[in-house]
């Protein structure tokens, strides 16, 4: 009976005077005359479980602050707790019957020699990766899947225990914008002084992919973090209604309580965030429509990174022509500035609220042969408008303005050059112009065909087109993505998407270049050389004709 007494004590973590403490493992104290070999091996076979259960004892009752961690050690306590009624059961047995064979103690604990096992290899592995926050779920989830169905059993159930933890936090932040304690959770917020704009609040929420729960996708997370900043900017903004209604948010709890546990199937889960994330986003198109006014803001962006404001632009080319052609220095941006501002005076619209947002510089990025091609324009974005503006897209806006701005440029050049020579009016001058002429008359053809091209069936056109979007549209992403769909169209249709065409588009306006710095190089016209023409419309020449069996070519491949 001592003996028995000893053991139940050993296999609850108790070691004594016959079962003892052998380096951290439970064992049968060595040489013990009433216990031979074969009976001490199979006795400390068994006491491999109370060694199990004292490492798994000690693990569930430390103190954590972290509370997902306490949930697991909460929800070990409920899967050993079988486990230490079965011993307890079995001393009851013991006192009443002393005689109980001890097989009868193997039989009834075998389930547990798979359960503990598995049990500790989760410590384990929680204590190694010193995994914290939702980060622990990634691991209950993998061994969830266990092939045995008392181990899929208990961590299905703990599991479940940290899911419902984790649904409350999500449910927390996504209708409510809190979010617990930092390290928990997969949506993070940097640190930061003073007081912060919305903008600079916005950006300060990120999704922490280290925290992300195994089960949930990149894109779900994606959808939460938007969900919650909405969420925040809304209750931020005194104009703006409300981002969720309380019958929404009651909705939507509920249907996510419904679905969240790893056993749904995730897609019904992305679904309803999904369709949670556009309710909010028709939130935010109110602010954008309201605060920003969206169909404005795009057309100012056409007026100036897309030239549309042809006369600011004219001005701007003639007030800074020198500055253009020449490498950047020192006081280039200051100068583009300067000349901007005064191109701005001569039509009037130097103190515009839209003019004052933009600043023209360039780019040092771009190693370009003069300042000309590497130009940038920079927009003072107003709120909320970063919602659909990125930096990517700016990006793309200037490379389009560098684009149509040379094009003008090429154009204005041609128009100088007729200039020059229509005060040439006698028989034998306007003989010797008469290359030369048809020359520019082809070139200018060309530009003020290919411009023509660009304003009507290119920049209009498609901005019409996006403006029809907006109307419709009461999704953020859907304006985002029409907003992008809009660029590249842009890309596409100025050939800019096209490298190939639009390299032999560049060429043409570098032969024009070409024709207008020859005139310019002599005191007449007249006096440019013949051989010098004629290579020029050479070159021309066979430049617009493979520019026509690409433009074909393209053509084709769109059928």
């Amino acid at each position: 009976v001592h003996m028995y007494n000893e053991l139940l004590l050993a296999l609850l973590g108790h070691p004594g005077d016959i079962f003892v403490d052998h380096g951290g493992t439970i064992q049968v104290a060595h040489g013990l005359p009433y216990m031979d070999a074969s009976e001490e091996a199979r006795l400390n076979r068994l006491c491999v479980l109370g060694s199990m259960f004292q490492r798994l004892d000690a693990f569930a009752n430390l103190h954590t602050t972290d509370l997902y961690l306490r949930c697991v050690r909460l929800s070990l306590l409920d899967a050993i707790q079988p486990y230490c009624d079965t011993v307890l059961d079995f001393e009851e047995k013991v006192a009443a019957h002393p005689h109980v064979p001890v097989a009868q103690l193997f039989l009834i604990l075998d389930p547990y020699t798979l359960l503990l096992p598995a049990l500790c290899e989760l410590v384990d592995e929680i204590d190694r990766s010193q995994a914290k926050g939702t980060a622990i779920l990634s691991i209950l989830a993998s061994r969830a899947r266990s092939g045995t169905i008392v181990i899929r059993n208990s961590m299905s159930g703990m599991l479940a225990a940290g899911q419902r933890l984790f649904t409350s936090h999500a449910l927390a932040w996504m209708l409510h914008a809190h979010l617990p304690p930092p390290g928990l959770f997969p949506i993070a917020r940097a640190q930061s002084d003073g007081e912060l704009s919305l903008e600079q609040t916005w950006h300060l929420y990120h999704v922490a992919d280290a925290l992300r729960p195994a089960y949930i996708s990149p894109r779900v997370a994606d959808d939460m973090l938007f969900i919650g900043r909405a969420v925040l900017v809304c209750q931020a903004t005194p104009s703006a209604r409300r981002a969720l209604t309380p019958v929404a948010e009651e909705h939507f709890a509920a249907r996510i309580v419904a679905v969240t546990d790893p056993s749904h199937d995730p897609r019904a889960l992305e679904a309803a965030i999904s369709d949670l994330r556009g309710t909010v986003s028709q939130s935010l198109m109110g602010l954008l429509h309201g605060q920003a006014d969206i169909g404005l803001a795009f057309r100012t962006l056409k007026d100036f990174y897309l030239v549309s404001l042809g006369e600011l632009f004219l001005g701007f080319l003639d007030a800074a022509a020198p500055i253009l052609v020449a490498k950047p220095g020192m006081t280039t941006a200051q100068d583009l500035q300067a000349a901007l501002t005064r191109a701005a005076s001569s039509v009037h619209i130097e103190h515009s609220e839209a003019f004052q947002r933009f600043r023209i510089s360039y780019d040092e990025s771009i190693t370009g042969t003069n300042t000309l091609s590497c130009l940038c324009l920079t927009y003072a974005v107003a709120w909320p408008l970063q919602l659909v503006l990125s930096d990517d897209a700016f990006a793309r806006y200037n490379r389009l303005f560098r684009f149509l701005l040379y094009a003008k440029s090429v154009q204005m050049a041609l128009n100088d050059m007729w200039l020059s020579m229509t005060h040439r009016k006698d028989a034998a001058t306007m003989a010797s112009l008469s290359a030369l002429a048809s020359l520019r008359a082809r070139m200018s053809f060309f530009v003020n065909h290919f411009q023509d091209y660009l304003q009507a069936d290119v920049l209009e056109a498609e901005f019409d087109a996006l403006q029809a979007r907006i109307r419709s549209v009461t999704d953020i992403r859907v304006l985002a993505a029409a907003h992008d769909e809009y660029l590249t169209a842009l890309e596409t249709k100025t050939m800019l998407g096209q490298p190939k065409v639009r390299q032999l588009v560049t060429a043409i306006f570098a032969g024009c270049e070409r024709l207008c710095a020859a005139a310019r190089r002599h005191a007449q016209p007249e006096q440019v050389p013949g051989h010098e023409i004629a290579a020029i419309q050479t070159t021309f020449d066979a430049q617009t004709r493979f520019l026509l069996l690409g433009l074909r070519e393209v053509r084709h491949r769109h059928l």
